[in-house]
């Protein structure tokens, strides 16, 4: 890959260059894997090429990354995706023309999955981010970088933006999701429910990761064992709902396809069971007993807000999930509603379960 050769002698890699290979699915930013050379031993590196829209401060967000990634290496429990500096001493390369690219040390013997593999395999997913949790109970984070993330998980926000979209109808597309805008409509009681108990001093806010998809979580091939959680561009304050909502949101369930649309979804109640058990494993100590009760509300949550801002990208014309197109963010978020009805008919015993593993060994 000839084109990404000028970045790679921008940074501080030890040893030869070899190759560089695409390497994952990420939907935000390009990703590389690089191999090097250094007598017998073999380095491997990630290379990203950084969607500019991630953040409104780059500058920031790097260097939240490099605080959060080495906090959690002091802690010595997990690994962790550290970054390598460019030859500037920089912690990210900017081009000339503005492309920002970042680097990583590549993690070893690790492996992530689109769906969950096993209870196993959701149980230990549940134990690393109780452990990530956990090992940033103590992290500070700079207030100009709270001050630019606040909205991230801000439901009541990401409703008033798809009630924004509703009313422009920019692209003339309000007239082929009726039903979706209905949907979230009808829910909106549920958007302000989290930040209310925050608010009220209920829950407290801690260092969370917040974009807790099941392939953000690595795997280690040879113990099968959690090892590390990367993409961390998201790790600011939050609340333990929104890692585990999201959590069971894309791992315990099953969507079925018909002509290449989604024909049903099915939420997998066991799977559920197995992440909150290994959660809890982990964090139960450092959690209150009404953070632990908030948890299901976090499944709701999540994915109502995640069908928000597919639908909301869609009314938009695609312009944050750019590989959405063709009617794919319609179709993601009728994904998200399909799975919100599903886990709203097992509320009870969803709140059940966490109560239940509050206290278990």
């Amino acid at each position: 890959m000839k084109e990404i050769e000028p970045i790679i002698k921008q940074f501080l890699f030890d040893g030869t260059y070899r190759e560089s290979i695409a390497y994952g699915a990420g939907h935000i930013n390009d990703t590389y894997r690089l191999t090097f050379q250094k007598g017998k031993e073999t380095n491997r590196y990630i290379l990203q090429k950084m969607n500019p829209g991630i953040a409104e401060d780059m500058d920031l967000l790097m260097d939240n990354i490099e605080r959060v990634t080495k906090h959690i290496k002091g802690k010595n429990r997990q690994q962790t995706p550290m970054l390598i500096p460019t030859k500037a001493s920089k912690n990210y390369y900017r081009t000339k023309t503005g492309e920002c690219y970042r680097a990583f040390v590549f993690i070893e013997h690790a492996k992530s999955y689109d769906e969950a593999q096993s209870e196993h395999h959701m149980r230990e997913c549940g134990r690393i981010l109780g452990m990530f949790e956990k090992d940033l109970m103590d992290f500070t984070f700079d207030p100009k970088y709270v001050e630019m993330t606040k909205n991230f998980h801000d439901t009541r926000y990401r409703y008033e933006k798809l009630m924004q979209a509703v009313e422009t109808d920019a692209f003339g597309r309000v007239k082929e999701a009726v039903d979706e805008i209905r949907f979230f409509i009808q829910r909106q009681e549920l958007y302000g429910q989290l930040l209310t108990l925050v608010e009220r001093e209920r829950i407290p806010v801690r260092a969370t990761h917040n974009d807790l998809r099941i392939n953000n979580i690595l795997i280690d091939s040879r113990e099968q064992k959690g090892a590390a959680l990367i993409d961390l561009d998201t790790v600011m304050p939050g609340l333990a709902a929104y890692d585990y909502g999201d959590a069971i949101r894309s791992a315990a369930k099953r969507v079925y396809y018909k002509d290449g649309k989604i024909e049903s979804v099915e939420f997998l109640p066991h799977l559920a069971a197995a992440f909150t058990k290994g959660y809890l494993e982990e964090a139960r100590e450092i959690l209150t007993k009404e953070e632990i009760e908030t948890l299901p509300l976090g499944i709701r949550t999540m994915s109502l807000e995640l069908g928000m801002r597919y639908l909301t990208d869609y009314l938009n014309g695609d312009v944050y999930f750019k590989k959405n197109k063709d009617g794919k963010n319609l179709e993601n978020a009728r994904r998200e509603i399909a799975f919100t009805k599903q886990v709203e008919q097992y509320q009870k015993e969803l709140e059940q379960m966490v109560v239940r593993d509050q206290t278990s060994k």
